[in-house]
Parts: structure tokens; sequence; C-alpha cells
């Protein structure tokens, strides 16, 4: 069950990063960023190059995807996720939803389902997968 929340929660949080992830355009200045352009500036600088804090270490180790969507979209995604964490490898296994259902279904049955992250097109399956 403990791995069943922690899916379901990556698996709701996982269009929103993929959306900022994807985001590559400029962002447009508030009024008062207008007004204040070194001091934004600044700051954005500073929160990019941010060192993790010494108690917090940088993601590390392997993640797994079980997707339903097209390769060369799950290539793109790979690569963009391991570029902004060079520390993680990224895996996916990509089929049919009724063969990742399977999959899943099969893993279950063993008593451990090797998917960090599922993503399949119809969010009914999802409710399934709880």
């Amino acid at each position: 069950m403990k791995h069943g929340k922690r899916l379901i929660a990556m698996l709701l949080l996982l269009p929103l990063c993929l959306i900022f992830a994807s985001c590559s355009a400029e962002p447009v200045a508030t009024e008062s960023e207008a007004t204040e352009p070194a001091a934004s500036a600044a700051a954005e600088t500073s929160a990019e190059t941010a060192e993790p804090s010494p108690t917090e270490a940088p993601p590390s180790g392997t993640v797994m995807l079980y997707s339903s969507m097209q390769e060369d979209q799950l290539i793109a995604i790979k690569q963009a996720f391991e570029t902004k964490y060079p520390d993680v490898t990224m895996e996916y296994y990509f089929a049919g939803t009724s063969k990742v259902i399977t999959k899943i279904a099969t893993e279950a049955q063993a008593g451990h389902v090797d998917a960090d992250i599922i993503w399949v097109g119809d969010p009914v399956d999802y409710v399934s997968f709880k």
C-alpha cells in the first residue's frame, strides 16, 4: 500500500512536471518586475544557481516509467529529464495501454511493481491501478 500512495501521487504530479518541463517560452514580466529588472534578474540567477543545502543530497538513481505514449515522446522526455537531473537515469517501458496494464497486474501479483511512474492515456485506468 505504501508504494500505491506514492505511485498515485507521482501520477498526479507527472502532468504538471511535463507541462513545466516542456515550456520553453520566456516568462512575461509583471508590472513590478518591469520596474525592478536588476533585482528580478539577480534573484532569478541566484535561485537557478543555488546549491542544495548540505542536508539535501542531489537526486540520483534510476526512475522507471511505464507508458502508452509514443516512443519519440518518451525519448524527448527522457533526454530532458536526464539533462535536468544528470545523476538520475530514466528508463521506460512502452506499449499499448492494455499491455501496460497487464504488465502492472502481473508484477503486482508477484509482489513488486517496478514502475515508479505510470502514464497511460485514459484517466479511468488509474482507478483500477489503485
